[in-house]
């Protein structure tokens, strides 16, 4: 009777981090033009496991007692509900006290200051081991990757292109809608922000 948390986040965000992701593991030498980088996710080319590929078989399955499904952009707006949400989720009682740890603990503020302990091993705060060598500080990676785009515009993806972000990832939710199912119509109309 395993349970599955799923976390579903806006198609151009996602892609804006890969993006961030592959400029710090690559450098700006290996990194495609930000075309070719939309057209890699739009044009088709998308491996079978893309974005719309991972909402669309988890989307599916929503009514199902053991699937969640939760929105990133809910746990930066609303922590504290989405962590409440998780709990009952998983048949735990959270007092004040340690809704308030881990509301706190999954803040970017705490990771930026809790990230840098040497454990003598990897922790999901890790930077690649390129960046590291560069910088030697998974806080400064964290704070260094959260505002890379703010300070380098010409990274950042065009309205037009976030808009052809959006329709091939809605093209593809509506494509995986065969044998009568309406799964990707249905989220495409509850969501339609994505």
């Amino acid at each position: 009777s395993a349970k599955y948390l799923v976390i579903v986040r806006d198609p151009v965000a996602v892609l804006q981090s890969m993006r961030t992701m592959h400029f710090f593991l690559f450098g700006p030498v290996l990194r495609p033009s930000l075309d070719d980088f939309v057209a890699l996710y739009t044009d088709g080319r998308e491996r079978e496991t893309g974005w719309a590929d991972h909402v669309h078989g988890w989307w599916r399955l929503r009514h199902l007692p053991n699937v969640q499904i939760l929105f990133y952009e809910d746990f930066v707006a609303e922590p504290e509900r989405t962590v409440r949400t998780v709990a009952g989720f998983v048949g735990t009682e959270l007092g004040a006290d340690l809704l308030g740890v881990v509301v706190e603990r999954m803040s970017k503020d705490w990771a930026i200051r809790h990230c840098d302990h040497d454990s003598g091993h990897n922790t999901p705060f890790s930077p690649p081991a390129v960046y590291r060598q560069e910088s030697g500080s998974a806080s400064t990676f964290i704070v260094n990757s959260t505002t890379f785009f703010s300070r380098k515009e010409a990274d950042r993806f065009s309205p037009a292109q976030e808009s052809r972000i959006r329709s091939a990832a809605r093209a593809k939710m509506l494509a995986l809608d065969t044998g009568g199912g309406m799964d990707g119509t249905d989220f495409i109309k509850s969501h339609p922000e994505y």
